[in-house]
């Protein structure tokens, strides 16, 4: 009778674990991605890369960065080429590393002193 038991419970045992691992949810790619810490830079660019004797729709594009997923496709669809020979050069970040803004914080774009210094705008 003993036996009977322990059988009975190891196989509600083993249909519960079966069960809960078919209805685990299933991890999507950016799950796994953010677990392992390697999550892509969503600011990532591309610019194209081409050689001397390369076409006129390749060379319009010189210099002027995308972000990875908004790049053209190579070869370019004008291509005139028989064999591309461009390539993605490729960028941490889509700006070129101007600074738009003030160097510093207290500062507007013309170096005068922080606009909440000055008189209340809102009086009359």
């Amino acid at each position: 009778m003993l036996w009977k038991l322990v059988t009975f419970v190891g196989m509600v045992a083993v249909v519960f674990i079966v069960v809960r691992l078919l209805s685990a949810r299933k991890e999507t790619n950016y799950e796994k991605l953010s677990r392992k810490k390697e999550l892509p830079n969503p600011y990532h660019a591309v610019s194209i890369r081409y050689r001397m004797n390369a076409c006129e729709a390749a060379k319009q594009l010189t210099d002027k960065r995308f972000l990875s997923n908004e790049a053209p496709k190579l070869p370019l669809p004008e291509c005139a080429a028989s064999t591309c020979h461009c390539r993605y050069a490729h960028y941490e970040d889509r700006r070129d590393g101007e600074e738009r803004r003030a160097p510093f914080k207290g500062e507007n774009s013309t170096g005068s002193e922080r606009r909440a210094a000055s008189r209340d705008r809102r009086r009359s």
